[in-house]
């Protein structure tokens, strides 16, 4: 994981990760992004006052064109940020059927649609260009697993322990080894709506399964949660 050197002192800060939100913007998307800086005080980040900060652009993959990435990495580098974290699947709009600039839609998790994925090859390039780590969500919890999100009020999540584990193999087949991956990120935005704080809890599998698959796609690269 590369780090960037900041002026805060984080020497007391707790051993747990802690988040500190500021709000953003990127003229050229045309779209707001929130600015997350992600603090792990590992005893070298507190020896040497570093800690990685991530600008959250969760719908870059469905709000960009090719042609904006570059300057978009250009400007995070030049601000001193980590990298980026993305939403794979799209968190607006007709979701799954949401498609993005390209017209491309990812379609399911279950048998995801490929050429929906050559732009966030794009964003990865990009993003590796720059020397930059992408946190990438797998799928937004809210929208997408148990009874907790508007998506499938009824019960009908689309991403489930049936397809999880496929869906992590077909990410690590794509991505295993590109240098830009950061981390993969579960969860997302996953407090109650309708299944109550118990769901959450009950759904644990699904990451399981998706972390198993891409451990046996060959991924490396550590896990996070979005709570």
């Amino acid at each position: 994981m590369k780090r960037r050197s900041l002026t805060a002192a984080i020497a007391a800060l707790p051993g747990w990760a802690t988040h500190r939100w500021t709000a953003g913007a990127f003229a050229c998307l045309g779209i707001a992004v929130v600015a997350v800086a992600l603090l792990v005080p590992t005893p070298t980040a507190r020896a040497s006052n570093h800690f990685d900060v991530y600008d959250t652009a969760w719908e870059l993959p469905v709000r960009s064109i090719d042609s904006e990435l570059d300057a978009y990495m250009q400007h995070l580098s030049n601000a001193g940020f980590t990298g980026v974290w993305i939403s794979v699947a799209p968190i607006s709009g007709q979701l799954l059927d949401e498609p993005n600039q390209h017209g491309q839609k990812m379609a399911s998790f279950g048998s995801p649609n490929s050429s929906y994925f050559d732009h966030i090859d794009h964003i990865l390039t990009a993003a590796a260009n720059h020397n930059l780590d992408v946190g990438m969500v797998v799928g937004w919890a809210q929208k997408y697993v148990g009874n907790s999100g508007a998506y499938h009020n009824g019960g009908n999540a689309p991403l489930t322990t049936s397809n999880a584990r496929s869906y992590g193999s077909f990410l690590a087949s794509r991505y295993a080894s590109h240098p830009a991956i950061g981390m993969w990120v579960f969860g997302g935005d996953y407090y109650s709506i309708s299944g109550g704080p118990s769901d959450e809890l009950n759904n644990v599998g699904v990451w399981q399964e998706l972390k198993a698959g891409l451990e046996a796609g060959g991924a490396t690269q550590p896990t996070a949660y979005h709570g």
